[in-house]
């Protein structure tokens, strides 16, 4: 197949599937490098490359991932949303922005409320999707303000809750288990 590639390198079709064979052989250079020529290919009729601009976005975004640079991963995953949703994405999209959280109260708020509004996009897509129910448990915690028991003690339930809801999906989610001790679940 390489030697196709090389002999007619604009060919969409022989692009994606080299890409698709990177991937599932881990040679994760030659994917990258394999699915940036079809975003630039596919990106000539996005239209009729919708499905495989999707897919490639989401590789990218895994690539950049796995390498923890959550900017370029959240970047990518935002891309592949014009293309088309599922649960997945809006996970990954929610783990990237309370991963690239900084030192900013306001934009860390702002980032978070933008999270959770993807786990709960995430589960309402696929309520069996156990790392969105703990993801959002996760940031729901975040949302605490030092003061305000009563708002805390509804994040934390509704912390536990979610922790909850993914333990009986996934029991082996030892996060979630010891989220539950740290907040004090019943």
């Amino acid at each position: 197949m390489t030697d196709f590639t090389e002999l007619k390198p604009d060919f969409f079709s022989a692009q994606l599937w080299l890409a698709r064979y990177y991937a599932e052989v881990d040679s994760v250079v030659a994917m990258k490098q394999t699915y940036d020529d079809v975003i630039r290919l596919g990106s000539e009729d996005p239209v009729k490359n919708k499905s495989a601009l999707n897919e490639a976005y989401i590789q990218l975004g895994s690539y950049y991932f796995g390498q923890k640079n959550f900017a370029a991963a959240l970047e990518n995953f935002r891309k592949a949303l014009t293309y088309g949703e599922n649960s997945g994405l809006h996970l990954a999209i929610g783990q990237c922005l309370i991963l690239t959280r900084g030192d900013d109260v306001d934009e860390n708020r702002k980032r978070t409320e933008d999270a959770i509004a993807r786990f709960r996009r995430a589960i309402q897509l696929d309520q069996n999707n156990a790392q969105a129910h703990f993801w959002l448990g996760n940031s729901l915690l975040f949302l605490r303000i030092e003061g305000d028991t009563q708002k805390n003690r509804e994040l934390n339930n509704e912390a536990c809750g979610e922790f909850k809801k993914a333990l009986k999906l996934d029991p082996k989610l030892d996060d979630a288990k010891k989220a539950m001790e740290r907040i004090g679940c019943k």
